[in-house]
């Protein structure tokens, strides 16, 4: 794994997590993870385009701690060339990453490039963002929930959801120590306090700018409150960017917790990043 675009404590910082960044790629993809979760998250879709011999980076924000481990480094200016002669970019923003990644042009610039394509993974909506403000007893469940976890971790006590959910259960060994050691990180709990702050501040904050001509809309199934409202959220927020009813996809029988450790729900995803649904841009 290596790194760029370490610019100073304020910039993003890009790690390349498939086996190496060739200098002429075809399709290149970034990951942008949720708020709050480690890049070890992304775990099985990394493996699986590894397999298919598609490069992948990920994207860590400002203000969270993380690093590649023993292997890493620096790729200096290396990336800029490669990623500027890609044929296709492609950007995958999970959960509130994808609102993230919606509220400015910069959020999918990738060594200044923006990318050819978008895809919103079980995306967090400026709908559902809108509702949780008005409903002020699920917004302070909501930052009650962030503040204990910040407030747990700095004690060394590790997020309590862990404890609850044990969301790294799913994966290999190495791969959860790596997942918890992010978790249990104080500065990662504040950071992910903070960017849901940032989030919620206000509905014009949270509004989308003009996204990628080539964006798609990809989703659980089995996503909150119901199946039937979640897919309304994903259906309005297509509405709002202008995208036609071709640009979602419903992944069936998938919960959304589920999603990145789903093997149907990742070769499906893989498939949509390669090849549709005839959404995919790049340079000619």
């Amino acid at each position: 794994m290596t790194s760029s675009g370490t610019d100073g404590p304020g910039a993003v910082r890009h790690y390349l997590l498939t086996p190496e960044l060739p200098a002429s790629v075809d399709t290149l993809v970034v990951l942008d993870t949720e708020i709050g979760m480690p890049p070890q998250s992304w775990h099985f879709l990394v493996a699986e385009l590894a397999d298919r011999g598609l490069p992948c980076l990920v994207r860590v924000r400002p203000g969270y701690a993380w690093s590649p481990g023993r292997g890493g480094a620096p790729v200096d200016g290396a990336l800029k060339p490669i990623v500027a002669n890609a044929h296709r970019v492609v950007a995958v923003a999970h959960s509130f990453a994808g609102l993230l990644a919606l509220r400015s042009a910069a959020g999918i610039l990738v060594a200044e490039r923006p990318a050819d394509t978008l895809v919103l993974l079980d995306a967090v909506t400026p709908q559902m963002v809108s509702e949780v403000r008005q409903n002020r007893m699920a917004l302070g469940n909501i930052r009650r929930s962030f503040g204990i976890t910040t407030f747990s971790t700095a004690l060394g006590l590790g997020p309590l959801s862990n404890l609850i959910h044990q969301p790294s259960r799913w994966y290999p060994p190495q791969v959860q120590r790596g997942y918890r050691r992010f978790r249990n990180d104080p500065r990662n709990a504040l950071a992910a306090q903070r960017e849901f702050n940032r989030v919620i501040a206000d509905d014009a904050a949270s509004a989308p700018f003009h996204p990628p001509a080539h964006t798609v809309l990809v989703h659980s199934e089995l996503g909150l409150p119901n199946a039937e409202g979640y897919a309304a959220y994903q259906q309005q927020m297509a509405r709002d960017l202008g995208l036609p009813e071709s640009a979602i996809v419903a992944v069936a029988g998938v919960a959304q917790k589920r999603f990145l450790t789903s093997p149907s729900a990742i070769s499906g995803l893989v498939e949509t990043i390669q090849h549709g649904p005839a959404i995919l841009g790049g340079r000619q």
